[in-house]
């Protein structure tokens, strides 16, 4: 019997060499006295304590913004929303990771999970990138050579079927500033109608 995932995040915990894992998991801190405005979240890295405040769609980490405007987009992904505190945040040593859903978001639409890296993100040659949304998450990205792996996920369908069959997960890798197709592929088909969150691989 093949395995079946309950979810994307099942599968994504089963890749080698995570570049986040839930230990990265960063939380909110409610606003105070002599604190940044807005949406912030607080942790340590390389031994000093770091700041990420989300103003609107801009991120700023330690104070210094990272646009959304200006940051590199995959193919086919727009501008990214402001996500506010309904954001999740993973962040270590190497990276920070931005990942949620926009609250206007709604039917199929909640399937977009956006998610902004920023790579080498305490200095100023930290870089913001927005990947593939469907199905995303922050604990997808992987190391790899010379680079950070993640997959841009399609659905697939049978031909004049109304509904997908499954999904198709692409190998990418960021190596730089440049997406590279990995060329590999998994193939993943829904075990039932209508739900897109339980499936198998091959």
């Amino acid at each position: 019997m093949p395995h079946v995932y309950d979810g994307y995040k099942a599968f994504y915990a089963t890749l080698p060499n995570p570049l986040f894992t839930a230990d990265d998991a960063r939380t909110r801190n409610p606003a105070g006295l002599g604190e940044p405005a807005g949406d912030f979240w607080k942790w340590t890295a390389r031994g000093k304590a770091h700041v990420l405040s989300l103003i609107g769609a801009d991120a700023l980490i330690d104070g210094r913004r990272l646009p959304a405007a200006h940051a590199q987009r995959f193919d086919g992904e727009g501008r990214a929303p402001a996500l506010g505190r309904s954001a999740t945040v993973y962040a270590n040593d190497e990276a920070v990771c931005v990942e949620g859903v926009p609250g206007s978001a709604s039917g199929t639409a909640v399937r977009h999970v956006r998610v902004t890296l920023i790579t080498q993100p305490y200095g100023p040659a930290a870089k913001r990138f927005e990947l593939p949304s469907l199905f995303a998450s922050c604990l997808a990205l992987t190391r790899i050579d010379g680079g950070i792996g993640f997959y841009r996920v399609s659905y697939r369908w049978q031909k004049t079927a109304p509904v997908p069959e499954g999904v198709t997960f692409e190998a990418f890798a960021l190596k730089g500033d440049a997406f590279l197709p990995l060329q590999q592929v998994v193939t993943a088909t829904f075990v039932e109608p209508d739900n897109v969150y339980r499936f198998t691989t091959r």
